[in-house]
């Protein structure tokens, strides 16, 4: 749901709310996109060597979880940075979002094919 959120809602935020100028909100969003690519082929690969006695996935499902939700909060946040600091802040977050997204929902989504072995 987390998700259907930022694709639906956040590009508004960022540009009515936040006053991010629109040239750089789409730059944000096209930037996490290719990263979100990136991210999933890195985590899959992190995966698939972790090992610890919770298992595969469970380090990565909850690990992901408790950083994602301050993550979330602070992206409704704006600061005030003036529009240098503010699109600075917005990508950095923007860009962990995705990250602790893919870290999160990788596992969460095959853990059913790793329970059925």
């Amino acid at each position: 749901m987390m998700i259907d959120v930022l694709g639906i809602y956040c590009n508004v935020f960022l540009v009515e709310v936040a006053q991010v100028p629109p040239l750089f909100v789409s730059a944000i969003v096209f930037t996490s996109r290719f990263w979100d690519v990136i991210a999933n082929l890195i985590v899959a690969k992190l995966i698939d060597k972790t090992n610890t006695r919770w298992g595969r996935m469970m380090p990565w499902i909850l690990g992901a979880g408790i950083f994602l939700v301050p993550v979330y909060f602070l992206l409704w946040y704006v600061p005030d940075f003036g529009t240098n600091g503010i699109v600075t802040y917005y990508f950095i977050l923007y860009l962990a979002m995705v990250l602790l997204q893919t870290a999160h929902n990788v596992p969460y989504r095959t853990l059913a094919m790793y329970m059925s072995e």
